[in-house]
C-alpha cells in the first residue's frame, strides 16, 4: 500500500515464485545487531512465501547457530542458502534478484555436467582420498545441481556436447597432441575449461597454456607472513581475487599448498585476452627455477627470486567464432590441493 511499492515483490519476481511447484525451504542467517536489516530480511521472505504455495523460510542468527551454519558452509550475515529436495544453492544475499535467480535456476531443465579428465595422474571426483581425492568437490557440484563424469582421455572427436566444463585438475603425465587439439576447439566454440597446474606439472601441460597466452611458471610461491596458521612457508593465503571474476563472493582467503605462480604472457594470440584474477601478499616471493621444498629453511636469493605480489590464477577469453556466438573460458590457478 505504500506509494513506492516498497515492500511488494516486483511482477517478474512473483510471476517464478508462483510458477516453481516443488517445496523450498530458504534459511537465512542474520546479524542480531543489526535489527533494521533482520526485519526488512522477514519481510521480503514473507512475501515470497505468499505468492510460492510451497516456500518456507527460517531466520537464525549466525552467531546462535554455529552447527547449522557449518552444515551449509555459511559464514557471512545476510546470507543463506535456497533447498530443494536434494538441490541446493547458496544466497551470496537475501534479496530479492538473488532469490528470483535461485528459484528461476531451479526451473530450468537444461543440465549442466562438469566433465572431469583423469587419465594424466589428475585429481578424480570419484576418489575417496582424504588428501589426494576430489570426492568432496564432487558431492558439492552434485549439490549445485551439476551433473558429474569423468573421461581418462578426451574422445578422439572431441570434448562431448553435454560437458557445460571440462576440468583437469592436477595433471603429472602428458596430454596427448589430439587433446590439445579438441581442447582448444571446445574453447573455441565457447566451452569453458578450468586447470589446475601443480609446480610439477608436464611440458605438454605447460607448452598449451603458453600457446594461448598463459604463462605457469616454474617457481615455488613462499610466504611467511601470510601462511596458513600452524603451516610451513609454502602454503600461502590468496588474498586477492579479481571482483569481475568472482563477484565479491568468496568470504575468506583461499589456502594454497605448494602452489606455481600463473599469469598473463607479454603477448597472446590474436582473438584471445587473458587476465590475472588472483594474487598472493606483497610479503610473499618466488623460489625461482624450483618445484620442491629445499631442505632447511627458505632464503630469499636477491639476484635470483622474484618478490610478490605474484599473480597465482590467470583467465583467457577466446572470442566468438560467430557474432552470436558465446566466448569461451580457460581459468588457470597454480595449485590443485587447496582449501
Amino acid at each position: 500500500l505504500t506509494p513506492a511499492k516498497t515492500f511488494e515483490l516486483s511482477g517478474s519476481a512473483r510471476q517464478v515464485a508462483a510458477a516453481f511447484d516443488r517445496p523450498v525451504r530458504v534459511t537465512a542467517f542474520y546479524n542480531s545487531q543489526t535489527s533494521d536489516t533482520r526485519r526488512d530480511m522477514a519481510d521480503l521472505l514473507e512475501q515470497f512465501a505468499v505468492a510460492a504455495p510451497n516456500f518456507t523460510y527460517r531466520l537464525l542468527d549466525l552467531d546462535r547457530s554455529p552447527a547449522l551454519a557449518g552444515k551449509f558452509n555459511v559464514s557471512s550475515y545476510n546470507t543463506g542458502v535456497l533447498e530443494a529436495g536434494e538441490d541446493l544453492i547458496r544466497l551470496r544475499s537475501i534479496d530479492e534478484g538473488e532469490l528470483t535467480a535461485a528459484l528461476l535456476s531451479l526451473s530450468r531443465a537444461k543440465a549442466r555436467t562438469v566433465c572431469f579428465l583423469t587419465g594424466h595422474a589428475e585429481r578424480s571426483p570419484d576418489d575417496t582420498d582424504e588428501r589426494a581425492g576430489y570426492s568432496n568437490v564432487g558431492k558439492a557440484l552434485s549439490r549445485e545441481r551439476f551433473g558429474i563424469e569423468s573421461f581418462s582421455t578426451l574422445p578422439r572427436e572431441g570434448v562431448p556436447p553435454r560437458c557445460t566444463v571440462v576440468v583437469l585438475a592436477g595433471p603429472s603425465k602428458d596430454l596427448l597432441p589430439g587433446e590439445t587439439d579438441g581442447l582448444l576447439r571446445f574453447l573455441r566454440g565457447g566451452g569453458r575449461v578450468l586447470m589446475l597446474v601443480d609446480p610439477d606439472a608436464p611440458p605438454s601441460v605447460i607448452d598449451f597454456l603458453k600457446g594461448v597466452g598463459i604463462e605457469a611458471r616454474r617457481d615455488l610461491i613462499v610466504d611467511e607472513q601470510n601462511r596458513f596458521v600452524g603451516a610451513d612457508s609454502y602454503m600461502p593465503q590468496v588474498l586477492r581475487f579479481r571482483a569481475e571474476t568472482f563477484h565479491n563472493s568468496l568470504t575468506a582467503p583461499a589456502v594454497l599448498s605448494l602452489a606455481r605462480p600463473v599469469g598473463p604472457l607479454g603477448e597472446h594470440p590474436p582473438g584471445i585476452t587473458v587476465t590475472s584474477i588472483a594474487a598472493t601478499s606483497p610479503d610473499s616471493w618466488a623460489m625461482v627455477d624450483t618445484v620442491t621444498p629445499p631442505d632447511g629453511e627458505a632464503r630469499f636469493r636477491r639476484e635470483v627470486d622474484q618478490p610478490g605480489p605474484l599473480s597465482v590464477g590467470a583467465l583467457a577469453t577466446f572470442a566468438p567464432e560467430t557474432p552470436d556466438g558465446a566466448p569461451g573460458q580457460l581459468m588457470v590457478f597454480g595449485d590443485s590441493d587447496f582449501g
